[in-house]
């Protein structure tokens, strides 16, 4: 677990940390904090990527709803169960 301080924390974890450790990277916040992270594994110079789990703890969710995930009992039922839905990056 990495507890952020300032804003791009996650995007310099997601980008720096060694992949080859974990199968699944999982953010606790809101679409800023998912923005970060898959900017920060986009950014990657090994090119490497692994799925991320969503938390929905921010003021708004908005990616988290528009996947039809409301609540955080429901993220961790999808993130336990291990299902993956990919989504475009622009």
């Amino acid at each position: 677990m990495m507890a952020t301080k300032k804003a791009l924390d996650t995007f310099y974890y997601a980008c720096e940390v060694d992949l080859d450790n974990y199968s699944l990277l999982v953010a606790a916040g809101g679409d800023g904090t998912y923005h970060e992270v898959a900017n920060g594994m986009l950014a990657r110079k090994d090119k490497k990527k692994i799925p991320f789990g969503m938390l929905p703890n921010g003021s708004g969710n908005d990616t988290c709803s528009s996947m039809g995930i409301f609540t955080l009992d429901h993220a961790l039922d999808y993130i336990v169960n291990g299902m993956v839905t990919s989504i475009d990056t622009i």
